[in-house]
């Protein structure tokens, strides 16, 4: 495709990821102390929430994926000038990975844990059932079985930028999705 098809579908994949980072961004929890909740309530909207974010995080490392291929020039766009291949390119390689598997298993990419935060007028651990929550890359031998077809060097570029490390937890799913944003919008 010419030049400026290549440079339009590259805008439409940034719009796209940007649109399902927003929606991330907004889901209940996710950025800021979700509402007032009392310890039940907050277990029986955990499951649904965390599905939801998990669905959302794998849309916008799709479009991430996206954004990569037709930046390097496959399926024949131009190749937009100055942008690296994919090895050597780690975070596009950490995203790649999420966004081939995620698709597929993504419930097993994340967990999610819960922070009591203090509540309004600072009153301390008493805050009212206030929880931030807090999605986290899990370990490398929490994801799923290593397949024949696999793309080792995709694999280990995610675990080793964002997959915890015992006993150290993995970084926050949004921090992915930060370097991610920085990324793509740098081109």
């Amino acid at each position: 495709m010419t030049g400026a098809d290549g440079q339009a579908a590259r805008v439409r994949a940034v719009a796209a990821f940007d649109l399902a980072l927003a929606r991330w961004l907004t889901l209940p929890g996710t950025v800021y102390p979700s509402q007032v909740l009392d310890e039940d309530q907050w277990k029986a909207k955990l499951e649904d929430l965390a599905l939801r974010c998990q669905v959302t995080a794998v849309e916008a490392f799709t479009w991430a994926r996206t954004f990569h291929d037709i930046a390097s020039g496959k399926d024949g766009f131009t190749v937009l000038g100055g942008y690296p291949p994919l090895n050597q390119l780690p975070l596009m390689q950490a995203a790649r990975f999420v966004a081939n598997k995620g698709i597929h298993v993504m419930a097993q990419f994340s967990e999610v844990t819960t922070v009591p935060t203090i509540g309004g007028y600072a009153r301390g651990p008493y805050g009212g059932g206030m929880h931030a929550t807090i999605f986290r890359w899990v370990d490398e031998d929490s994801l799923p079985p290593i397949t024949p077809r696999e793309d080792l060097a995709l694999r280990a570029a995610c675990c080793g930028r964002w997959a915890a490390k015992p006993p150290t937890p993995g970084s926050p799913v949004v921090t992915a999705l930060r370097e991610v944003e920085d990324w793509i919008h740098r081109w």
